[in-house]
């Protein structure tokens, strides 16, 4: 599996890159209004800076589990599905984006 196709698992199959990207973008607004008014990004920018984070974010957590699973060669993708099911890391991740909180 590479990062687009998990990021593809992701989204099929919980709710967590959609909770991130929420997260992310309030914080990039916030962070907009803090700017001074004539240095202030237009909403494109802002989708922009939020897609970067999500990009990072998926591409941290697939980096960290990419380490910990034992590929088999015959069957690559059923061994991520496999060991993400085993290791609840749909729900920690879950529970993780929920209690992240951005500063700036």
């Amino acid at each position: 599996m590479d990062s687009m196709e998990f990021k593809q698992f992701l989204q099929d199959n919980s709710t967590v890159v959609n909770d991130f990207r929420d997260s992310a973008l309030t914080y990039q607004q916030e962070k907009n209004l803090n700017r001074p008014r004539s240095k202030r990004f237009d909403d494109d920018r802002i989708e922009k800076e939020t897609d970067a984070m999500v990009a990072m974010f998926v591409v941290n957590v697939y980096n960290k589990l990419k380490s910990s699973i034992k590929v088999n060669p015959y069957s690559p993708y059923e061994s991520w599905t496999k060991f993400i099911e085993q290791n609840n890391v749909l729900e920690d991740l879950d529970d993780s984006v929920a209690e992240m909180e951005f500063e700036a």
